[in-house]
């Protein structure tokens, strides 16, 4: 097998010969050195080369040029920049080049010979653009599969991600997503961090155990990967932009909800972080028709059932709480425990051909799910109590008068609604939502507090100072 080609350019003579030596002394590589542009394009005409090696002093927008010019001339193949450091003004600029790696000196040998490895071998390796430090740090990993806890140590870290080796054999593979925990010796405490696997290893350069090379994530990408895991049974999930779509599927029992139902909802709502949640149903029948009376049914014991609406009060109760905009659409008839289900959202939408009632009496019951202090937010307590005791069903309409419903239209009209909706909220402050969700007249003062002079409210406050610095 051929020797796979390297070339170092670099003006310091010195330092090029000793990049030259390391890795030919550890890879099966043969190198070319270069000082100047010429030279540089020289080789890359002739020879096959791999990987682009650029040493430099520190980086400003000139080392900057150049490297530009290096790979336009190589067609963009991998490129590893060793450098003190990177000008700020060089930063946009470096950073949004591809397949382009940063290595900061002072470097030790293996992590030089490491990269380059990684490099030549391994197709679309996620660029190296962040100070590495090294480190003996105990770690955890508990993979988002529910897998077993990985114990291992932390011993490369940057601001991007982190090299680990595990105590113990793993079936993590390139890909998976988990949270690591680092163990903070020196105050007794953790930090928890979302990663994704980018390369492994069976055999780790330190401890000569397995390893893996991982990169930090936002809270967005671990949500998605979730939902493409979870096997949904009950509830179809759709993200884009700032809207994630619930739609309830269980058109085989009318739409019913009980704690199968209300379980899987909770996988769903500890994951969102959109800023419009829009839940609905799959069938323009049935929105909802309450609890799941068949699961009921087979129950032998009393506190089995109570101990299954505590559960799914539970879960609504979070529902409620979640501090994003909540919208539902009741496209069908909605009775008993869907009309408590609806309860918890801060838009309630309905179709005109829809009816809702409070059907609770009709099973010898009344409301459950924590829906009654949830209603009188909304309603008159007089009309809830009666509309209770009839147990009758009553128009969107009707609804609509009375509060529990806050806007009917057809459905021709629905995607314009939306489409309306999230324009409006995107164009509000994300900050107060919150708080918003948990404001009562008790904690009126001290919200309002919270909210003074956070970065948003500085942000709004600053525009009108720039309006009133022009006038």
């Amino acid at each position: 097998m051929a020797k796979k080609k390297v070339l170092i350019h670099s003006v310091n003579g010195t330092e090029v010969q000793s990049v030259a030596d390391q890795l030919e002394a550890n890879l099966y590589v043969e190198t070319y050195t270069a000082r100047h542009l010429e030279a540089s394009e020289a080789t890359l005409k002739d020879k096959k080369v791999s990987i682009i090696i650029v040493h430099m002093d520190s980086l400003g927008v000139d080392e900057v040029k150049v490297i530009r010019d290096l790979r336009a001339l190589g067609n963009n193949i991998p490129t590893l920049v060793i450098a003190k450091d990177v000008k700020p003004e060089a930063e946009t600029h470096f950073f949004s080049m591809k397949q382009v790696n940063f290595l900061s000196q002072p470097y030790e040998s293996k992590d030089l010979v490491g990269l380059v490895h990684k490099l030549m071998s391994m197709r679309g390796l996620p660029q190296q653009q962040f100070q590495r430090y090294r480190t003996d740090q105990l770690t955890s990993i508990e993979p988002l599969s529910g897998e077993e806890t990985l114990n291992s140590t932390m011993y490369n870290l940057s601001e991007g991600g982190a090299y680990l080796e595990f105590e113990q054999d793993s079936d993590l593979r390139v890909g998976d997503i988990f949270r690591l925990k680092v163990k903070l010796n020196e105050t007794e405490s953790s930090y928890q961090l979302n990663a994704k696997v980018v390369w492994r290893t069976r055999k780790g350069r330190f401890s000569g155990k397995q390893g893996a090379g991982c990169q930090f994530i936002k809270p967005e990408e671990v949500y998605l990967s979730l939902l493409e895991r979870v096997q949904m049974r009950f509830f179809q999930i759709d993200t884009r932009d700032d809207l994630t779509t619930v739609t309830l599927n269980h058109i085989e029992n009318a739409n019913s909800f009980g704690l199968e139902q209300a379980l899987e909802l909770q996988q769903i709502l500890s994951q969102i972080s959109s800023r419009v949640l829009l839940f609905q149903s799959v069938s323009s029948r049935f929105f909802c028709t309450g609890g799941n009376l068949k699961r009921y049914a087979h129950q032998s014991t009393a506190e089995e059932g109570r101990s299954d609406n505590r559960q799914i009060a539970e879960v609504l109760s979070q529902l409620c709480e979640l501090p994003v905009l909540k919208v539902v659409w009741v496209n069908g008839d909605c009775f008993g425990g869907g009309t408590e289900l609806i309860s918890c959202f801060d838009l309630v939408w309905a179709s005109p051909h829809s009816f809702l009632g409070f059907w609770q009496r009709k099973v010898a019951l009344t409301f459950g799910w924590g829906s009654y202090a949830r209603l009188i937010q909304r309603m008159k307590r007089a009309d809830i109590k009666r509309l209770l005791i009839q147990g009758n069903s009553f128009s969107a309409y009707h609804a609509y008068q009375l509060g529990l419903v806050d806007k009917v239209f057809p459905v021709s009209s629905f995607d314009a609604e939306l489409e309306k909706l999230i324009q409006n909220e995107q164009a509000l402050p994300k900050g107060p939502l919150e708080v918003i969700h948990k404001l009562e007249e008790s904690n009126e003062a001290d919200t309002f507090e919270q909210l003074w002079f956070t970065p948003e409210h500085r942000e709004i406050l600053n525009q009108y100072k720039n309006k009133a610095s022009k006038t």
